[in-house]
């Protein structure tokens, strides 16, 4: 071997080693972006994806409140409802026992109508009524006094306070009932079953 050549040979060897060394480099940069690029590539759609999955499930939740949002407007217009109707037929059935109170009251005023009340036959007299059973019980030609037509409608009137307390009380009950048992269907199928009576 030529000495002359070893040193043209040694650069020449030089200058594949860099050639090498710049390629290994060159291909270590681009490996090493491709991964940076691959990652960030991924993270991207790691986050597009936990986006997507977040908004599907806020969708689905938003779904769910609006459907039980309905559901409660529902119940609640259903309440309305019934109670609206449950104060309507109690007015209605106040109205009819107001006519029915001032009919009566202006037949008792005219004379139309006479009101009156048993009495014992015989005790004007002083005769003890327990001494004839057949009188004590009653029989056909019981005696009667009429009352005067104030005193009459005074005694009528106490009973419609009364007809009216029990009216107004049962639609209360009604209506307490009702607005109970729509509310109940708002609560999940368990806590209901532990609130009903």
């Amino acid at each position: 071997m030529n000495t002359s050549q070893w040193p043209r040979q040694r650069g020449q060897i030089q200058v594949v080693l860099i050639a090498i060394a710049c390629a290994s480099l060159l291909l270590s940069i681009v490996g090493l972006l491709t991964y940076q690029l691959g990652r960030s590539r991924g993270l991207r759609e790691a986050v597009a994806s936990a986006q997507a999955r977040e908004k599907t499930i806020a969708e689905v939740h938003q779904q769910a409140l609006d459907a039980a949002n309905q559901r409660e407007r529902a119940i609640e217009d259903s309440a309305r409802r019934r109670v609206s109707a449950i104060e309507t037929q109690f007015r209605k059935e106040r109205d009819h026992e107001k006519a029915n109170r001032y009919s009566f009251a202006a037949a008792v005023h005219t004379g139309a109508v006479r009101l009156s009340i048993p009495t014992i036959r015989g005790a004007s007299c002083g005769t003890d009524p327990g001494a004839d059973p057949a009188l004590a019980g009653g029989d056909r030609d019981e005696t009667r006094a009429q009352l005067a037509p104030k005193t009459g409608l005074d005694l009528v009137a106490i009973a419609d306070d009364g007809n009216d307390a029990i009216h107004q009380l049962n639609a209360c009950i009604d209506t307490y009932n009702t607005v109970r048992s729509h509310f109940n269907n708002l609560l999940p199928q368990e806590a209901a079953h532990a609130q009903a009576p």
